[in-house]
């Protein structure tokens, strides 16, 4: 969806959905939105509405990148981000 079409559904202005898209890319250390929507799948977020190959392979690859952050969240616990990802 486009930031538009997001906050035309929630009421809100469109500058409020780029600032939490935004936030959302930054604390979970995301390259873009896109990313954002692969690492939902794994965490139960959304679901597809069918599975595909293709899918199965960018989630299985999502699931081993969030591992990978969360070890690496785990060595700098220092920040209280961990437990922000952990909840």
């Amino acid at each position: 969806m486009s930031n538009t079409q997001i906050a035309d559904a929630l009421v809100v202005a469109e500058t409020t959905v780029k600032t939490h898209v935004a936030r959302i890319v930054t604390k979970l250390d995301l390259r873009d939105r896109a990313q954002a929507v692969v690492t939902a799948y794994p965490s139960g977020l959304i679901q597809p509405a069918s599975t595909t190959k293709g899918d199965r392979q960018q989630i299985q690859a999502a699931r081993h990148q969030r591992a990978s952050r969360h070890d690496r969240t785990h060595r700098r616990d220092d920040d209280g981000l961990h437990a922000a990802l952990c909840r």
